[in-house]
């Protein structure tokens, strides 16, 4: 009986420890969406782009619709970002010069918002190939995610 007793209050204090630590890090983590998540997610994938390659996701979006996103290179090492409109995009695959809407050279990390001032196709391209002489220039694993944040009316 006292064995029994003993396992029973063994379990709960295990139980108890695993929760305390739990709430603690869920506290600690600081996670650039709202609530963990964000409302309306539009892309959340964990991607390799390969050396001397890029990568992009292209999303529909109504006018006047704020978009926020948040990508991380893991490997810490720089990458460049670009959100395009339909009339860049095909620019910038063919090594002229284009306009970005955001632009992030070099980047290991970034917050972003920007609203799609009409309807259309936008690109969020991840580059792995347009880099300064002389970096080296390795696979990357990026953390990507984008979310609607509101219309306006």
């Amino acid at each position: 009986m006292r064995s029994a007793l003993k396992k029973l209050v063994f379990l709960a204090v295990v139980l108890a420890s695993s929760a305390i630590v739990s709430i603690y890090l869920t506290q600690q983590s600081k996670s650039p969406f709202p609530n963990g998540s964000g409302p309306g997610i539009i892309v959340e994938d964990t991607f390799e782009v390969a050396r001397n390659e890029l990568s992009f996701f292209d999303v529909e979006l109504e006018s006047n619709t704020t978009v926020n996103g948040y990508f991380e290179e893991s490997s810490r090492m720089c990458l460049n970002f670009y959100v395009l409109d339909e009339a860049n995009f095909p620019r910038m695959l063919a090594d002229l010069n284009f306009s970005a809407i955001i632009s992030a050279n070099h980047a290991v990390e970034l917050n972003f918002t920007f609203t799609a001032e009409q309807q259309g196709t936008y690109y969020f391209v991840f580059d792995n190939e347009r880099l300064v002489e002389g970096d080296v220039c390795l696979d990357k694993v990026v953390m990507f995610r984008l979310y609607r944040d509101r219309e306006k009316p």
